[in-house]
């Protein structure tokens, strides 16, 4: 797909209200860090109990959780050079034909590191594992896990309305993040 045709598409993205712009990016930025978090905690108490219960793989799921967490990492990091694609504000700011003169972006970064998007990429992870560690809890635990599954289409979501990435960017990010859950829970 041209870069014109996906700037046509991003378009519907443009007239999300400014005033939301900077709220919905900075719940973005911290949805990334808090949806791992809270499963890492929730994985060194399961560890710890059940090393002190002397299970006999007491330390399974936590490293499944860095393992997965490795894995996305690596595929994001190599992604990101291999491809080196400009961001959408990158493109706004270039002039392109068809864009809103308005719109201007700061920082201008010009960094081409859009695919895949990294928030994305965590955020989804984590929130592939609130599901996992809610999934047999009777009555809310499904509401958590979903709940974690939300916050990490949240955080796609205002990646693309503060237009550091593009909607295929926060889409593989999805796809990766799922599949490197499933394989690590299968496999590990």
């Amino acid at each position: 797909m041209s870069t014109k045709k996906l700037i046509d598409f991003y378009k519907i993205f443009w007239n999300f209200p400014k005033k939301y712009e900077d709220q919905l990016g900075k719940i973005g930025d911290t949805i990334q860090y808090t949806n791992p978090i809270i499963f890492l905690l929730y994985a060194v108490g399961v560890t710890l109990y059940n090393w002190h219960q002397r299970a006999e793989h007491p330390f399974q799921l936590l490293l499944v959780f860095l393992i997965t967490y490795l894995v996305t990492t690596i595929i994001q990091v190599g992604l990101k050079f291999l491809f080196d694609n400009p961001r959408p504000r990158d493109e706004i700011d270039k002039g392109n034909p068809g864009i809103n003169p308005d719109l201007s972006f700061n920082p201008k970064t010009d960094d081409h590191n859009s695919f895949p998007s990294g928030h994305t990429m965590s955020a989804m992870t984590g929130g592939m594992f609130w599901f996992q560690m809610t999934f047999g809890v009777p009555n809310l635990g499904i509401l958590f896990g979903i709940l974690g599954f939300s916050l990490g289409i949240l955080t796609a979501f205002s990646r693309i309305v503060k237009h550091a990435h593009w909607v295929r960017d926060v889409g593989f990010s999805i796809v990766v993040s799922m599949v490197a859950y499933f394989i690590a829970c299968c496999y590990l």
